[in-house]
This record gives C-alpha cells, structure tokens and sequence, in this order.
C-alpha cells in the first residue's frame, strides 16, 4: 500500500525534517498579527487524534468535502486562483504524484490581506483544495481563526443526537482509483504518533502554531463588510455554509477493488455494497479522529436516504455518540470548575475589597491622628513661646523688684533689733538705778539692827537712805547746760530720768500689796517694753507694709501677686509637663516666688507668739503647688514637692536666725515660747538622710542654735541676785520689792533654759542652770530666807517648778545636790517650828514631800509626812 502524504506549505522547518510525516500546516511567526476575535482557548484533547483520544476531546470539526486530485482539476484550480498584485508567478500545474503518506491535509485559509475594503475571504471549494493566491508562496500566513464555543448537548437532546450522529451520511467520496494500489490505507498509529512529536516541538519552541483547529472556527465576521439591502438575508443563511474557513481531513485513497469476471452482476452488488462500507467506515473515522462540528452546513446535514443507513448502521456512530456525551460531561466538569475558580476569586477579590476598606480607614485615622498631633504641636509651641515670653517679663520685673523688697526686709530686721536694744539698755539702766537706793536702804538697816535698833528705827533709816540716793540719781542726770541758742543739753537727759523714776514708784505701789505670802506674784509678769516705745515700733511697721503693698502696685495682674503666677506657672507644668522638666523650672521656682514670699514675711516675727510661718497666706498658697488635680497622688520623684522645704531653707531660716540671735530677750516667757516653737517648725522641714541639702540645712540650723546658747549664756552671766537678809528686806519694803522681782526674771530666764531641752542638749542647759544660775545666785538667796521657813518653801517650790520632770526621771540628779541639801534644812526648819506654824506649816510640809522625792530622797520626805500626819501617795 503506497503511503498517502499531507497537503502543506513548505517552511523553513520542513526542509530539516523531510523524513518525518505531518499532519499541519506550519504557519511563519508574523511581526504583528491581525486583530482577531477574542476566542476562548482550545482544548489539548481534541487535536488530531482518533479513538484512543475520543475520550479527551471538547470540540468538534467540520469535515470538508472530498476533492478529486487528476491533472484537470489541479488545472482548473490553478486558473481559477485569485493572485495579489506583487505577487510570485503561479507554477505550473504537474501531474499528482502518487500519495506516499496514509493521510493529506486539504482545506482553506483566508487570506491574510482580507479586509472590509473590498477583499473578501475565499471559500473553500467543493473538492477542499485551497485555491491559488497571488500572494507570494513565502509570504506570512495569517493566524488560525479562533474556535467556535463548544455548545453542551443536553441529556434530553441526547438521544435525538446519537440518531442524527448515526443517519448521517459520509461526506467523503472515494478518489479516483489511484495508479499504484499497494499504498492505499488509513494513517497508523505510528504516523499519528509522530505528527503529535512534531507539533509538540513546534509549540515549545514559541513558533507560529502548525496545527488547525479541530473543534470549528468561528466565523470572522469582522472582516467582512456588513450586509445592506434585500441581500442580507441570503448572505446570514449563506454565512452558516461557511461556518468553518480552515477545516483539515484526513483522506485515504479507495481500497483496493477485487477484480471480478465481467457480466457477473453478484460481483457488481458486492462491490457497491464494498464501496458502500468502505465510505461509512472512513466517516466514522474521520468523526473518531477529528470529532464533529457542533453546527455543520446545511450540505453535510442532510445526506442521502442510502447513506443515512449505512451510517446509522455503522458501529462507529454509536462511539462517536458515547464520546460526544462524554465530552459534554467533560465540559460541564470544566465549566463547574471554572465557576469555582470565579467563585473563589470573587471571594478573593471581596477579602482584597475589605483589606483595602480597613486599610483607607486606618490611613484615614491615622492621618486624623496626625492632624490633630499637629494641631496639639502647634498649640503647644505657641503656648510654650507665651511661657517663654512670661517668664522672661517676670524675671525682667523682679530685677527692679527684688532689690526694693530687700531693702524693706532689712528696714525692719534693723527696726525690731533697734526696738529690742532699747528696750534691753532701759530695764538694764531701770535696774541699775534702782538697785542704789535699794542698797542704801538695806543697809541703813542693818546698821540699826546691828546697833541693837528696833526695827521701827532701821525702817526709817532705810527709807531716809532710799531718798538721797534718788537725788543723787537725779543730780547726776546732768546740770543744766546751755548751747549758743540758750538751750538746755541735758533737759532730755533729766526728762527721761524722772520718767524712769515716776516707773519706778508706779511699779512700787503696784507691788508693796504682793509681798508676803503673795511674793509669787511680783515680776511674773513680763512687761516687756512701755506704752510710748511700743506704739513707735508699731507706727514704724506701718509704714514699712504700706512700702510692701506698692511695691506691685504698678505691675500687671499676672505678675503682681503670688497666686497669680503660681497658677500661671502650675498650667505650663499641667499642659505640658515634659518642657516644663526640660526647662528646669523646678529649680528655678524658688527664685522666681522668693521675692513674693520675702514680701510677706515682713509680718512674720519670730518672736511674736501664735504667729507661725505657717500659718501664712504663701504658706497656705504654695503648700499643694504643682500637685494633681482631683486629689490625685503626685507622681513619685516630683522635684515640686520640695519647694516648700526649699522656700524654709532660703527665707526662713536666715529670718529666724537673725531674729533668735540680734533680739530675743531670754527673760520673756512669750518670747521663748515663740523661739522654741519656731525651732521646732524648722525642724520638721529638716531634709531626709542622703539628701544633698541636708548638710546646709542643718548648718543653718546649728547657727540659730548656737545664736540661743549664746544668748542663755550671756542672760545668766549678767544675773544678780543680791542675798539680803529677811530683816534688812523686812525693813525696807522697796528692797524686798526689789528682791522679789530680780527672783521672778531668774526665774523666768531658767523657764527660758529649760524650754530648749527638746532643741539642744539636756546635759548643757542642766550644767547651764544649777552650775551658773542656782549654784551662784539663787541657793544664797533661798538660804537667806530660811528663818521663815514658810517663804524659803514658797521659793523653793517655784524654783523646781521651771524644770522639767523629764530632768529627775533618772533618780538623784547630780547637778541638783546642792539644791536637796537646802530643801532638807528647810524641811528641818519647818519641822522645827511645826506647833507655831498651824495649817500653813501643814500646807509647806506638803510641798516639801514633793520636792525631796522629785530630788531623790524618799526617806526624808516620808519622816516629814509622817510628822505632820500628812495622806501622802507612794
């Protein structure tokens, strides 16, 4: 059997491989293809293959008709042929060679110049041989028309589709009898095998495709010019004719006839029935390699009654039926798929949607975030740059401020000091000069008592005595001296002498009523300073505030007080507590209220009780500065919480001391008071162990302390007390006023010392008060008065009242021994004296149980309790 040979163009690709066999037509790769209808892309199952692929395929083909391949009609087809301008001269037509292959290639393609100005298309012939071009045969060819969608025949229509597929008739018609009849046949599979290879290298190697489609083409309406007029209508049935402008076949040459003998009509039967089967088996391949079309021309579609028979009878339409079915499914699988695939890219792109709306939102809040960062950014510069600009007014202000504040401070340090230096010569000079007539008193009497007197003759000797030495006293005021205007220099001097003495004899008649039992009673009270020097000092102060109120008169409400820039300064610290660190501004607080506070102070003495720092307005003002609001606990480590404590350590402290050290009067009771109270307020802003400022605290402290000891010192140093007798006092009633007075201020002065026992050190103020002041003045005074047994008890009492029991806690007190050995003669003396002192011997012996168990001895005083039958607790 001779092989049968494909129908192709000649490429450059065929001349390398001659020897291998194919069922496509290469087409060259194009600079740049047509624009084509958009087709959907075929499948790989349908592209040539015959019944081992039948279940893979998803398109059908249309077969063209069968053409006759003799010398005439290759002739007539040359003729025939439409050439291009520019084209190649056509060849001359040859005689057909006989067919080496088992299958050709046959079919039409449309010419790639075929627009809609005026070139149509050509048709197919009825044999399917294209027809001659005159364009040049190396020319491009266009690219393959898309393939038709494949239409699902539905299980309804099935049936009636496996009849049709099965009636309908072969479309082939056998050539003419070909001269060598070895080579007739259909192509093997080996041939089919090697045409895939070859179309399989074609694609990997990104070349034009070299295949035809086998499921139909579209028609390329595109190129064609629309119909217009009564023709339209037979140009759209027409347009279903040529539903397929590339179609490829396979076409095997006639089976060899068996010769018969001439006139035998059996042997003509058998060969039309030969002829017959032979047809309906070559359609039934043709549909099992290539697959039939969907929509077929109405040509195909209605075949021969004979032929439908034939072909319904052929086993090979029922397959072809199965397979179309099974294609059908295969495409519904695919089409399912695809819509999952869209489904779930639908959902992708929804999830896609929803990430984009999140993040638009993000950004949007994000950029809002943003644009109110910066708006807080400028408001906060700006507000920062008002701060700045505040506070280096405020500072400029307290430039010129400061110095005048200063100046009124000192002004009234210097005022009270002088107040307090006056008032110290005048009861030193008051003392003095009564101290002479005392003494001259004194002892006008006990000469006359020494001579054996009566004591009515030492009386009046000691008054005649008193009042010379008056005379003396004013004499020596100064003589009248005039200047050279006639005025007297020492009528001051005179004036203020007998001022002084008129004192005297006022506070001498206010007291004769005391002595006696009532001897506690004289010089308790303290008076401090006269009516005349005390409404100066307070007319002097006036004037000094009423300076303080202007010094911020001419200032702005935000820099003239001190809440309104502490409250200034609190809003920088609560609107933005970072520039308000970074500046420093806990440091520089201090300075910039000190002279607001210094301002103040000028009400503040020390020495005046009830009148604490604390208590006062900048106090109170700057007690809970830059605390939160609400009651909300500060943050740990606030510098601010020390401003306070600073304020005490810069301000205070150094008032206070030059206020206990320059003009405190250790024998006022109400101006130690007010000392002690101060150095305990001061105390409690001692700064914590570890703190840097504790050291500097507690020197300045240690400096008020000294200043106190020093003045104890001295105020004890310059004590007299004279030891006068109870008949010489007894005497003179203004030397026993005397005396009494002189032991109330020693009195008052160790009250003094032993107020500071919880400030300085027990041990010094004891050696302070028993070694200076009792040893030397006071234990004389009290020994001289033990003839009266009653009033030595009395003075005694009142001497241990100033101490504090904390002293005798410990037992017999050393420094004290003195002491118990006068309260013991004392208590002997009362013992003594028990029958003729009644009930106020009774009242004295009760007293003096006290005092020897507060000095230690227990056993004496019980003896003197049990003689006067006293109810004595243990």
């Amino acid at each position: 059997m001779k092989n049968r040979k494909f129908r192709k163009k000649a490429t450059p690709l065929d001349d390398a491989e001659d020897e291998e066999p194919t069922g496509m037509a290469v087409l060259p790769t194009q600079k740049q293809k047509p624009k084509q209808p958009k087709v959907s892309k075929p499948s790989r199952t349908g592209l040539l293959s015959f019944d081992e692929d039948a279940k893979k395929r998803d398109t059908y083909t249309q077969v063209s008709n069968t053409g006759e391949y003799s010398a005439e009609r290759m002739k007539e087809l040359q003729k025939n042929t439409v050439r291009f301008p520019g084209g190649p001269p056509a060849p001359e037509p040859s005689e057909p060679s006989a067919p080496s292959g088992g299958f050709k290639l046959s079919g039409s393609f449309k010419p790639a110049g075929a627009s809609s100005q005026g070139l149509k298309p050509a048709r197919p012939s009825a044999s399917g041989s294209r027809p001659s071009s005159p364009l040049d045969v190396d020319a491009p060819l266009p690219p393959p028309a898309p393939r038709p969608t494949f239409r699902p025949v539905t299980p309804a229509a099935r049936p009636a589709y496996v009849a049709a597929e099965a009636a309908a008739p072969s479309h082939t018609q056998p050539p003419a009898a070909p001269e060598d009849d070895s080579n007739l046949g259909i192509p093997n599979a080996e041939i089919i095998r090697q045409a895939k290879e070859k179309r399989e290298r074609l694609r990997s190697a990104h070349l034009a495709p070299d295949y035809l489609p086998l499921g139909g083409a579209e028609r390329l309406t595109s190129q064609r010019p629309e119909p217009e007029g009564p023709k339209a209508a037979e140009q759209d049935s027409a347009s279903d004719e040529d539903d397929l402008d590339m179609r490829m076949r396979f076409v095997g040459r006639d089976a060899p006839k068996p010769v018969l003998p001439a006139g035998d009509g059996d042997a003509q039967a058998w060969d039309r029935d030969a002829e017959e089967a032979e047809e309906a088996w070559a359609a039934a391949q043709i549909r099992s390699g290539a697959g039939a079309a969907p929509h077929m021309p109405k040509a195909q579609q209605a075949p021969s009654a004979a032929g439908r028979s034939q072909s319904a009878a052929g086993p090979g339409n029922r397959g072809a039926a199965v397979q179309v079915v099974a294609a059908g499914d295969e495409v519904m699988r695919s089409l399912q798929q695809g819509m999952e695939q869209l489904q779930a890219s639908r959902r992708n792109a929804q999830q896609q949607l929803d990430r984009t709306d999140g993040n638009l939102e993000e950004s949007m809040r994000q950029i809002s975030v943003l644009e109110g960062d910066a708006a807080k950014a400028s408001d906060r510069y700006t507000f920062l740059q008002d701060m700045r600009g505040y506070v280096a007014d405020l500072c400029e202000m307290l430039d010129h401020k400061s110095p005048i504040i200063e100046a009124l401070q000192d002004s009234m340090s210097e005022l009270q000091e002088h107040f307090a230096e006056s008032y110290q010569s005048r009861v030193e000079s008051d003392e003095a000069e009564e101290m002479e007539p005392c003494s001259a008193a004194v002892a006008a009497a006990l000469d006359v008592l020494a001579r054996g007197g009566a004591s009515a003759a030492a009386t009046a000797a000691a008054e005649n005595a008193a009042k010379e030495a008056e005379e003396r006293q004013a004499g020596a005021s100064g003589p009248v001296q005039l200047d050279e205007l006639g005025r007297d220099m020492n009528v001051m001097a005179r004036r203020e002498a007998e001022e002084r003495a008129q004192s005297r004899n006022a506070y001498l008649q206010q007291s004769l009523p005391l002595l006696g039992s009532r001897e506690a009673q004289i010089g308790e009270d303290t008076t401090d300073a006269s009516d005349g020097e005390v409404s100066h000092l307070a007319s002097k102060k006036r004037e000094i505030l009423e300076a303080a109120r202007a010094v911020f008169a001419d200032a702005d409400a935000e820099f003239s007080s001190l809440g309104a820039v502490k409250r200034k300064l609190e809003a920088w610290k609560a609107q933005q507590p970072g520039t308000y660190r970074d500046a420093y501004m806990s440091l520089s607080v201090p300075a910039l209220l000190a002279p607001f506070v210094r301002l103040e102070l000028l009400q503040w003495d020390p020495l005046a009780p009830g009148n604490g720092f604390d208590s006062h307005e900048w106090h109170q003002e700057l007690f809970d500065y830059g605390q939160p609001a609400n009651g909300q606990i500060p943050a740990a480590g606030d510098a601010d919480e020390d401003l306070i404590p600073k304020l005490v350590r810069q301000l205070v402290l150094p008032v206070a001391k030059r206020a206990l050290s320059a003009r405190w009067n250790p024998f006022s009771r109400r101006q130690t008071a007010a000392a002690k109270g101060v150095l305990e307020l001061l105390l409690v802003y001692l700064p914590p162990e570890g703190s840097d400022v504790r050291a500097s605290f507690l020197e300045g402290l240690q400096d008020v302390l000294t200043g106190v000891r020093e003045r104890l010192a001295a105020a004890a140093a310059g004590t007299r007390l004279p030891p006068w007798p109870l008949a010489a006092t007894a005497a003179s009633s203004r030397a026993a006023v005397f005396v009494a007075a002189r032991f109330s201020k020693v009195l008052r002065l160790l009250a003094s010392i032993a107020a500071f026992s919880g400030v300085l050190a027990p041990q010094e103020l004891q050696q302070l008060a028993f070694d200076n002041i009792i040893r030397k003045q006071v234990l004389p005074f009290i020994r001289a008065s033990i003839g009266n047994p009653l009033l030595a008890t009395s003075r005694a009492h009142r001497l241990l009242q100033q101490f504090p029991a904390a002293w005798f806690s410990g037992g017999q007190l050393k420094p004290a021994a003195p002491l118990l050995e006068v309260v013991q003669a004392i208590a002997s003396q009362l013992q003594g004296q028990r029958k003729s002192t009644g009930q106020a011997g009774k009242d004295a012996a009760q007293q003096l149980v006290g005092l020897l168990r507060l000095l230690g001895a227990p056993d004496p005083a019980a003896d003197l309790a049990s003689t006067f039958r006293l109810n004595v607790k243990a």
